[in-house]
């Protein structure tokens, strides 16, 4: 038996690059009340419990309430750090602190070898914790939270190591750790960064004028990222022309942006 099969039967196809989020596109009034208002408010909720927590440590290290570099200076940043933790993301924070103890009881104990020894360490705490002890909904939202303090760790115990650092105290290293500037969303800084935004006399140079000024800009800075990266960046290319490098492009400017908000 013979098969006719017309041409139009089976035209010839084209494959492109679907990219799932080309649609319609969003009006700018949508885009204003369903991803900026949203993204704002949630990011200022978040410099609502720390921008005081930080106000207060510069305060009272400016004013020298407390010896510079003293214990209960670093105990201060610590607790500061952990209650903005908690405030974040509420019980987790058991397992923040739970491996900077892990992480300052080691530095302390080993003479030698600590950059593996706490490479080693955070690697198995992060999968225990990524396989077996947190829920994937629940760790994702401290996920950010631990790579900052695991980078701080190992680059700690590296310097350590190389002798550019003689060994502080374990208050201190908790100290820095969970400093409150930096534990909740980074960015990572080493410990002689942070240990001269202790100094006072640093602090007081700047004065209480310009560091207004300079916290605005900051702040203007960092949530213009901030909606760049959860909003713009999608609305202005949201239409990719089937193209993949276009869309891999919107990705990346998402994510520098996302980075551009925790410098700031």
């Amino acid at each position: 038996m013979d098969f006719d099969y017309d041409d139009e039967d089976f035209p010839d196809e084209e494959y492109y690059f679907d990219d799932e989020e080309t649609g319609d596109v969003v009006a700018l009034s949508d885009l204003y009340t369903h991803c900026l208002v949203p993204t704002l408010r949630d990011g200022l909720r978040a410099a609502v419990v720390l921008l005081p927590a930080c106000l207060l440590l510069r305060t009272v290290v400016s004013a020298r309430l407390l010896s510079a570099g003293g214990v209960w200076v670093h105990t201060l940043s610590a607790l500061l750090g952990l209650c903005c933790l908690y405030a974040l993301v509420g019980h987790l924070t058991a397992y923040v602190a739970g491996l900077a103890l892990l992480g300052t009881v080691l530095l302390s104990g080993l003479h030698q070898h600590r950059g593996l020894a706490s490479a080693l360490l955070v690697a198995v705490f992060v999968v225990a914790c990524e396989l077996r002890l947190v829920e994937p909904t629940s760790w994702h939202q401290v996920r950010g939270c631990q790579l900052v303090l695991c980078m701080k760790l190992v680059s700690l115990a590296v310097d350590l190591d190389r002798g550019r650092l003689g060994l502080p105290g374990p208050v201190a290293m908790l100290g820095y750790l969970l400093h409150v500037g930096t534990a909740p969303f980074g960015p990572w800084v080493g410990y002689e960064a942070y240990s001269r935004s202790l100094e006072p006399t640093l602090l007081a140079s700047l004065g209480f004028g310009p560091w207004l000024l300079v916290l605005g800009r900051s702040l203007v800075l960092s949530y213009t990222c901030l909606t760049v990266s959860n909003c713009w960046s999608t609305w202005l290319l949201s239409n990719t022309l089937g193209l993949r490098w276009l869309a891999a492009y919107r990705d990346a400017l998402a994510f520098r942006f996302s980075h551009y908000f925790i410098t700031f």
